[in-house]
Parts: C-alpha cells; sequence; structure tokens
C-alpha cells in the first residue's frame, strides 16, 4: 500500500479502517473535552465511515456484507482505542507521558519511596 485511498472500496479494509479510525480519534481527543464519551462516539463514527462507504461502493447487498463492513468499523475503533491506551500506559511505566509513575505519585501526594511495614 503506497498511497492512502480515495475511492470507497478502498476503506473496506481493516488496515484502512484502524487508520482512518485513529484520524478520528485524533480529532475527537483536540475538540472533545469530555473524556467518558470519546470512545463510544470514536466507534460509532468509525462504523458510520465503514457503512456509507460500503454503500457507495454498493458492497450491502448482503447480511453478510453487512456485518463485515459493522466488523472493520469495530476493529478499526477497537485498535485506535486499545492502541493509544497502550502507548500511553507503556509511557507512564518509563516514567513519561501523561501517565506517569512519578507524576501520579505527585499528584497523590505520595513520596518516591515509601518505607514499607
Amino acid at each position: 500500500m503506497n498511497k492512502f485511498p480515495i475511492t470507497p472500496d478502498g476503506f473496506l479494509n481493516p488496515y484502512i479502517a484502524a487508520l482512518v479510525a485513529q484520524m478520528i480519534a485524533l480529532w475527537l481527543r483536540q475538540y472533545l473535552n469530555d473524556w467518558r464519551w470519546r470512545d463510544i462516539l470514536l466507534l460509532l463514527l468509525c462504523i458510520t465511515v465503514q457503512l456509507c462507504a460500503a454503500a457507495a461502493s454498493s458492497h450491502l447487498n448482503t447480511s453478510e456484507e453487512l456485518f463485515s463492513v459493522i466488523w472493520l468499523g469495530f476493529i478499526g475503533a477497537s485498535v485506535a482505542t486499545f492502541g493509544y491506551e497502550t502507548i500511553v500506559n507503556l509511557l507512564g511505566i518509563l516514567n513519561g507521558g501523561p501517565r506517569a509513575t512519578m507524576k501520579l505519585r505527585a499528584k497523590l501526594g505520595l513520596h518516591w519511596r515509601e518505607e514499607r511495614w
């Protein structure tokens, strides 16, 4: 794959579904402050994009095609959501990013080294 698809048929691919979901997730993180609704909105938008692409390329003729299109949207949203969470958690373990162990302990008022009883 050497270019981003611009036709509806090109969007019906798990890799492209994940890439589109990541792009949507970045927009949602930028403009939607309430984090509680971001992931479910991402899921709905990803499924909607896949349904629109399938409808535009006339791939919604059978129930199997409808299922695969909805599944592609779900896969894309899952990769975007859990891929981001994994990266942020790994950075936190390495004391970087928003979930850094040192920052979290400082917010909680805990010292770097606490004596264990």
